[in-house]
């Protein structure tokens, strides 16, 4: 029988809850610590959304800390850190034979509190009206030590 791992405070103690209303202007989401652009979000001043053609994806790679964005209305990781990718590579193996083997997400969600030194997240909400009411979730997750590693360790 596999070792379980440690029970560790699941993602949600974590995570910042981002909500804003119907009609809203679509907030611009940027990293906590080092303030880089996650999300273009809309014109504060004119709701005008930014014209994609004009804008470049965000290079995700390159923000320190960034562990993943998972785009919760269609269950996919937008972006996932390569060291986080191999931790849920061993905990897939870990729970392969589970009744109820858990998602990526669902490990991920069980588990962020071992992945970071200082884990932190947003959760992004937004809501509307289609043939009803709608709502779609975006998380980032972070490590908030990583943009500080070379400066603290030696």
């Amino acid at each position: 029988m596999p070792r379980q791992p440690k029970r560790l405070p699941r993602l949600a103690q974590f995570t910042c809850d981002i909500r804003w209303p119907n009609g809203a202007v679509v907030p611009q989401i940027f990293h906590p610590v080092t303030g880089q652009l996650l999300d273009p979000g809309q014109d504060p001043t004119s709701g005008d959304e930014p014209d994609w053609g004009e804008v470049t994806e965000t290079n995700y790679a390159a923000i320190p800390g960034l562990l993943f964005v998972f785009i919760g209305e269609v269950r996919e990781f937008a972006w996932l850190h390569p060291d986080v990718e191999a931790q849920l590579e061993g905990l897939r193996e870990t729970h392969a034979e589970d009744e109820d083997e858990p998602d990526d997400f669902e490990l991920l969600e069980r588990y962020f509190a071992g992945m970071a030194k200082v884990p932190f997240a947003y959760c992004l909400i937004t809501q509307g009206m289609a043939c009803g009411p709608v709502s779609s979730s975006v998380w980032y997750g972070f490590d908030l030590f990583k943009p500080y590693a070379g400066f603290y360790e030696e």
